[in-house]
């Protein structure tokens, strides 16, 4: 079975992951653009069902194949799960680290917006910044050191920790993003908003779970391999993004109630 087969069988698995309440509704003409940011292709939204493969023995073969193969991209810390003195010392400055932890919890990654002159919304992104950052900017210097924590992607969250490869939205406005890793599996986080007034957002810790619960598809999986620091935080990340493009409430709580056993993954929990 070739690689692609194999991530559609996962990404179908963890479709039975805590399915939402009611109809899924999916943006289905949602793209990327150079900018970043979702554009619409069309306004309406497509019910979309998706079935979990049946033939057992096949997904325990293939998540065997994968369990022996598969580890964490990373090795050290990248921008996200370092401390703003540690990103002061990579990027020569305090005030550099905290330009770009505000981008970060603004769901914007700052290797874009600054690497891209042209970036759409610009005022509107700076707006959101904290006053005193309005007018600061990261110069070729620091996105050339900040492009060495996430080599493969020229230091880019987006791409080179993770991508958002599906989202879907039930009726109560309860979202789940579904994110692809470095080395090609995927993990789920779901945003719940709560009466309008804030969000909780669920965090995944581990691709997999060894704990074995019947009632539980991600147990059934095995545990694949645990998550970095890094891939923890993307989702974090990405969270805030949506949240931000789609007007969700702000994520005031964090639940690790997603794949896997964060007690598994204690370190980079």
């Amino acid at each position: 079975m070739t690689t692609t087969a194999r991530l559609q069988c996962i990404a179908m698995l963890l479709t039975a992951l805590s399915p939402l309440p009611s109809a899924s509704f999916h943006y289905s003409g949602w793209t990327m653009q150079k900018q970043h940011q979702y554009v619409q292709k069309n306004s309406v939204f497509v019910l979309e069902s998706q079935q979990v493969p049946t033939v057992e023995s096949e997904q325990q073969q293939i998540l065997k194949e994968i369990k022996s193969t598969s580890t964490s991209s990373f090795t050290t810390k990248g921008a996200l799960s370092m401390s703003i003195d540690e990103l002061a010392e990579v990027l020569d400055g305090k005030g550099r680290a905290l330009l770009a932890w505000d981008c970060y919890s603004i769901g914007v990654d700052p290797a874009i917006f600054y690497g891209d002159p042209t970036f759409e919304n610009a005022d509107e992104i700076r707006s959101l910044l904290p006053t005193q950052r309005r007018t600061q900017t990261l110069g070729k210097d620091a996105l050339s050191k900040l492009s060495s924590l996430y080599a493969n992607n020229g230091g880019q969250v987006e791409g080179g920790v993770a991508s958002l490869s599906h989202i879907s939205r039930s009726s109560d406005d309860t979202t789940k993003l579904l994110l692809q890793l470095q080395d090609g599996l995927e993990v789920e986080t779901v945003i719940i908003p709560w009466n309008g007034e804030r969000s909780t957002l669920c965090i995944s810790s581990q691709v997999g779970c060894r704990q074995g619960c019947t009632f539980c598809a991600t147990g059934r999986m095995g545990r694949l391999r645990s998550l970095s620091s890094d891939e923890i935080l993307s989702q974090m990340f990405f969270a805030r993004k949506i949240c931000r493009l789609e007007n969700l409430p702000e994520i005031r709580n964090i639940v690790f109630m997603g794949m896997g056993e964060p007690a598994d993954n204690a370190e980079n929990v």
